[in-house]
């Protein structure tokens, strides 16, 4: 494990590029393209740029869902070097938010249940910030009864046998 200190600076880190993806999709496109790499990095910003990228071909009428929820976070599974590590994202109260893109009007509210989502977040050396790297998994309803949670395990790397046919 890192630091108290290292612990809470992902976390506050995480949060932040949290309120901005919330935020980002109702700008103007090249502004979330500009300021994505502040909070993304790696594999997540390359799916990002994609998705705002083929939101800025579309000339015809557009809407944009915005996941809006409460968080508690947990930080896990730091690497060796302390570069990496996990975020476990509780996320109560989830709501998506459908508006429309041209007048910003929001147009429906539909209330999800609870969720926990895994995240990688890596360290910027340049921006002197962790980011959001790959969003990993979203753990299945239930995952936090004690008799599931001690069969669970974090794997740093996957072994290359992995999969249905072998």
């Amino acid at each position: 494990m890192a630091p108290d200190s290292t612990v809470e600076q992902v976390r506050i880190d995480y949060l932040a590029a949290m309120e901005w993806l919330q935020d980002s999709l109702l700008q103007a496109w090249p502004r979330p393209l500009a300021s994505a790499p502040i909070h993304l990095a790696g594999q997540y910003l390359r799916h990002y740029q994609h998705i705002i990228t083929q939101y800025q071909g579309r000339r015809s009428y557009c809407f944009v869902g915005v996941l809006r929820c409460d968080h508690q976070v947990q930080v896990k599974a730091f690497s060796d070097n302390r570069r990496s590590c996990v975020v476990i994202d509780f996320q109560t109260q989830r709501r998506m938010a459908t508006y429309d893109y041209q007048t910003r009007e929001r147009l429906h509210t539909q209330y999800l249940p609870d969720g926990v989502t895994v995240y990688q977040m890596v360290y910027d050396d340049r921006g002197a910030r962790w980011k959001i790297a790959a969003l990993i998994q979203e753990l299945p309803l239930g995952w936090e009864n004690k008799s599931v949670l001690q069969e669970m395990s974090v794997i740093p790397d996957f072994p290359t046998t992995i999969g249905r046919d072998n």
